[in-house]
């Protein structure tokens, strides 16, 4: 997976040292485990581009669809497990996150 990190779908959109500290903490392919840590990363950006949000911030797109990524990600190839399912639903369901991307990207 490191050598896979910014380049190979699904992993082609992400930040590799984020990505690195969380294969630190994957000790197997749990489908919770992994739903959770991937999860945990697209709640950090998430609650920062809200944050960026409030402020005005052009950069709360690029925080949100970072969110989008990695929530997209905790739910790759499918939401098989609930931490799967957590993250598919904070990615399509919460507000549609891709949606406050591009909005706020414009």
């Amino acid at each position: 997976m490191r050598s896979s990190a910014g380049r190979i779908n699904p992993f082609e959109r992400v930040d590799r040292q984020e990505v690195n500290g969380l294969l630190e903490r994957l000790t197997s392919l749990d489908p919770d485990l992994w739903g959770s840590e991937w999860g945990k990363l697209g709640a950090r950006h998430e609650a920062n581009a809200e944050e960026l949000a409030k402020l005005g911030k052009k950069e709360a797109g690029e925080a949100y669809y970072q969110a989008h990524e990695y929530y997209r990600i905790g739910h790759y190839p499918v939401p098989s497990s609930s931490a799967k399912m957590d993250c598919y639903k904070a990615q399509e369901v919460k507000g549609g996150l891709g949606t406050r991307c591009g909005f706020m990207l414009d």
